[in-house]
Parts: structure tokens; sequence; C-alpha cells
């Protein structure tokens, strides 16, 4: 796949999100703000044409929905603590640093310190916090293939959580793709055997969010250039709307929306979470511009557009 056909694709989607957020910005929940942030920020690392001001604007509404949540909230696991500090990452870029996200993260660096070793879901908020100087330093744990592998006539499958879990603790292992995995080459090719099979399955079954992670998660072990990876993300681009969204997703918008009226913050939030998971998958096979990047985020000098 030619660099210029993922880049004109997350340009596109960087759009779509640039839009809805100047659009509803004031309508977006935390949640929603930090999935926007990182999308537009992985336009901005990839695409030609930055926009800075769309960036600040979602910046800014994010800061403004952690200033007026109180601290219990945004510390008690209602959000993702992966997307948080990520997100913090961002708004520290736009000199926009919170002040929430700053006492959990030293919170959750000092829960770190008194474990014997870092959970394996949780070595992602250990690679960042150590980028921050929260932890003396990142250690990296082998990764756990050791799930209820289940073998059949679609080949090898797991739990949805599971793979899930899997997938954070290579982000983890790997520093979102910007170092080796730390396994030996029979221990590589294994998880790259499995991880192409759930990789197809999840495809089959329509769940572009979960393809989309374990397609990082074969780029995080070496395994861009694999058949089933150029394969997924062939079909990944297909799944784009002309809007730029990814994903044909109204089927599970009215499922999730039920009797709730109105649906679009529902199908806001679906499109939201299947477009940056999308956008992150392909940002991560542009691999030189990827790896620049993330390293410039994750230890702060990266610079806003």
């Amino acid at each position: 796949m030619p660099d210029s056909e993922a880049r004109r694709a997350i340009g596109q989607a960087r759009e779509w999100i640039r839009c809805l957020s100047v659009k509803h910005v004031m309508e977006l929940a935390p949640a929603d703000a930090m999935l926007a942030l990182i999308g537009l920020w992985l336009g901005d690392i990839t695409y030609v044409h930055k926009d800075s001001e769309s960036l600040g604007v979602v910046a800014n509404r994010l800061q403004q929905l952690l200033d007026d949540s109180d601290q219990d909230t945004v510390g008690s696991g209602h959000y993702d603590t992966r997307l948080l500090l990520i997100s913090d990452s961002i708004l520290r870029c736009c000199g926009q640093a919170s002040a929430r996200i700053e006492v959990l993260a030293r919170e959750l660096a000092a829960d770190f310190e008194d474990l014997d070793s870092t959970p394996d879901d949780y070595l992602g908020e250990s690679f960042l916090l150590s980028k921050r100087g929260l932890l003396p330093r990142h250690v990296t744990m082998p990764v756990d293939v050791s799930l209820e592998w289940k073998i059949g006539l679609g080949g090898i499958s797991a739990q949805r959580t599971h793979v899930q879990n899997l997938c954070r603790q290579i982000e983890g292992a790997t520093g979102f793709g910007t170092f080796p995995i730390e396994t030996s080459r029979l221990g590589r090719v294994e998880l790259e055997f499995r991880l192409s099979q759930v990789l197809l399955g999840s495809l089959h079954s329509y769940d572009i969010e979960l393809a989309a992670a374990v397609l990082r998660s074969l780029v995080s072990i070496q395994a861009r250039d694999s058949r089933s990876v150029r394969e997924a993300l062939r079909f990944l681009l297909l799944q784009q709307w002309r809007d730029g969204r990814f994903g044909f997703l109204s089927t599970e918008v009215r499922l999730l929306a039920g009797e709730r009226s109105p649906v679009e913050p529902v199908a806001r939030r679906v499109y939201l979470q299947s477009t940056v998971a999308c956008m992150w998958a392909i940002a991560m096979m542009l691999r030189d511009d990827w790896i620049v990047h993330a390293v410039r985020l994750f230890t702060g000098t990266e610079q806003a557009a």
C-alpha cells in the first residue's frame, strides 16, 4: 500500500473529526474529547495539511471538562487511564497540562512502586509514567500468550477481552511500537501466528475496533510486512466513508441507542472509537513517522502543529 494512500485516508478521517469537534465541541463528553484529541494529533503527525486551531479547540474543551470533574471521578476508573495519560501528553504539547491528570499520574506511579511487578495490562501506563519521570524506569515483561485459545474450523480464536488485554500488554512491552518486543524469535513467530488468526476472525465478524488493535500489535512485533497485515489494512481502508469516518456501524448504533433519543451522541461515540482506532493502526504502518512523533510525544518534546 502506498504511503500516500494511507496519509490521504488519515487526512480525510482527521477532517471528519475536525468538523465534528467544531460543530459539537460543547456536547463532547470527556471520553469523546480524548478520542477526538488523539485523532487530531494522529492526523497532524501523518498528514501534510496541519491545523493547530482545531486541536486547540478540543484541548480547551477537554481541559474544561477535567476542571469541572471532581478528582474522584478522574481517578476512579471512570475513564481509560491509558487514554488519559496519552491525552495529557498531547495537552502538554498544547501548553495545557492537566493538574487533575497530574495528580492521578502521581498516585498511579506511587501504587506501581509499591508492587513487586507491574500488572500485565498496565505496562502501557508504566511506560508512559516512566517517560514523564514519575517512575525510575520502565520494566518490560514477557508477553503472556497463555490465553484460552480456541481451535475450530475458523482457525484460532480467543475471548474478546483476553485479546484486548494481550494487545494492551504488547503496547506496554514495546512502548507503543517504539522499540522491539523482548522475546525469542520462536516466541515472536508464535505470537504473530496467533494474532494473525485472531485478526482474520475479528475482520470476519466485522469487529473493526478489535481488528485495528490487533493490527497495531502485529506492527509492534515487527510483522508489518506480513500478508495478513497487508490484507487487513487494505480491508480497513475500504471501510472509510466519503466523509472520512471509518466503519459501517448503523446497526450497532441502533442497538446501543435502543429507545434513547437523540441517537446522535451514541453515533458520535461509536464512530469516534472506530475512526480513531483505524487511524492509529494506519499511522503505525507509516513506521518512521510513527516512531519519531510517538517518542517525542511520550518524552514531552513533541510540538503541536
